[in-house]
């Protein structure tokens, strides 16, 4: 593996400033790629499935067909490999208080304060020296978006593999509220670097729903930094449904009291799909409260992985938080690691973990098979029932149906895997 130089991803972009360029490129050359030694990512060797070199991903000579992407009926912005492409936007109907543009036209002198370029976050470091554009979200105070916001981020890559670096800028304010999907797909040999800085003032709402549907010679890596103010609510639901790498990791630091962290999470795959959560929650306030419900399942050679720590700050009481983390393996060549932490410095919490990993029970399935039901359909009706509790998390309408189709597409092809 060559050493770790931005000439190998692409080169430098256009940065926030200067300092913050020249802390990213200071904190490439200090830590370098995560390897397995690095204790967050030993369950990841992220560096066996990058390719030698990366061009930085151009415009792609024809425009791509996002025009019925997931079928919503959502205020939509499109960037095609890491640009904004706003022939295929469509910024209508946002409502009063609501902005939605490309970063592309100014960026906000807030930019980098929640996911920092130290700490041994290289693909951080890289997308903030590099990226060119992405998708700033201002919602006023009090405000409230009318239409759900789509970010579509396609990979339209050349001959040579590519790199994107998408960036996302969200900013809600006291008491504002909206509706966020996003989605992420390509073809062929690519390196998706998004960093994503949501802040939620005090009382604000925001409904994320993620879709991960990249192809089997991608590298996906997410960094979500949050920062929740009193009574603030950031409700997730993330299914990660590619075949190559992706790896999400999210730090929610909860500042104000009361408030809500929540995230169900559904991974599913199999050839030699592999499919990482990592979540840092930091309970800094009294009464703040998280939940976090992740499920794998896995076929053929597939790898999921869930680390998620919580940490309750010194004078942080009446913390309520829980983590589950449950894995159903359809292969014996399928792996599964699965280890939810918890650090607590305060008295007067309520937090619990827990972790199973296993196949399929035989009691269930001979119930279904004595009642005349086939063992294919006993299996699906099973292993759709465990998903299902994760689809439950996602609001009832368009944005079900939609995470319900492409779960269900990404079971056909699961299922195509499994062993009869």
């Amino acid at each position: 593996m060559k050493p770790l130089t931005l000439d190998r991803f692409g080169g430098v972009g256009t940065p926030a400033s200067a300092a913050l360029s020249s802390a990213a490129l200071r904190a490439i050359v200090a830590h370098g790629l995560p390897t397995t030694k690095w204790e967050g990512w030993r369950f990841t060797p992220v560096e066996r499935r990058l390719q030698p070199d990366y061009r930085l991903a151009s415009e792609p000579v024809s425009s791509p067909d996002a025009s019925s992407h997931l079928g919503l009926n959502a205020a939509k912005l499109v960037l095609v490999n890491g640009r904004l492409r706003s022939e295929l936007s469509d910024l209508s109907g946002l409502g009063r208080g609501v902005e939605l543009r490309g970063l592309a036209k100014g960026l906000p002198p807030e930019l980098g304060a929640l996911a920092k370029v130290d700490g041994g976050r290289p693909f951080v470091g890289m997308n903030t020296a590099c990226f060119t554009d992405g998708v700033l979200l201002h919602v006023g105070a009090g405000a409230s978006a009318a239409r759900v916001i789509h970010v579509v981020s396609l990979a339209v890559p050349g001959e040579a593999p590519t790199v994107l670096y998408p960036r996302l800028s969200i900013m809600l304010e006291a008491g504002a509220r909206a509706t966020l999907v996003e989605s992420h797909q390509g073809v062929g040999a690519y390196l998706t670097a998004i960093v994503s800085e949501i802040e939620l003032g005090e009382g604000a709402e925001l409904t994320h729903l993620r879709l991960q549907q990249d192809g089997a010679d991608s590298v996906h890596i997410a960094h979500t930094a949050l920062a929740l103010a009193a009574n603030a609510s950031y409700a997730a639901t993330a299914f990660s449904l590619g075949q190559g790498l992706a790896r999400h990791e999210l730090h929610a630091r909860l500042i104000g009291e009361g408030a809500r962290f929540d995230l169900s999470a559904a991974s599913l795959g199999g050839g030699r799909g592999h499919y990482d959560v990592t979540t840092t929650v930091e309970h800094l306030a009294r009464a703040t409260q998280s939940r976090q419900k992740v499920k794998c399942v896995l076929a053929g050679r597939g790898r999921g992985v869930y680390q998620g720590k919580v940490m309750v700050a010194r004078g942080a009481m009446k913390t309520d938080a829980h983590q589950i983390a449950r894995a159903l393996l359809l292969s014996p060549e399928a792996e599964a690691d699965l280890k939810p932490e918890l650090e607590i410095f305060a008295d007067d919490v309520k937090c619990g973990h827990g972790a199973t990993v296993g196949e399929l029970e035989s009691e269930p399935l001979f119930y279904l098979r004595s009642r005349g039901i086939a063992l294919a359909d006993a299996r699906r009706l099973l292993i759709e029932a465990f998903v299902g509790e994760v689809l439950d998390a996602v609001p009832e309408g368009d944005l079900r149906d939609a995470a319900g189709r492409a779960v269900a597409a990404s079971l056909a092809s699961l299922f195509a895997e499994v062993r009869p």
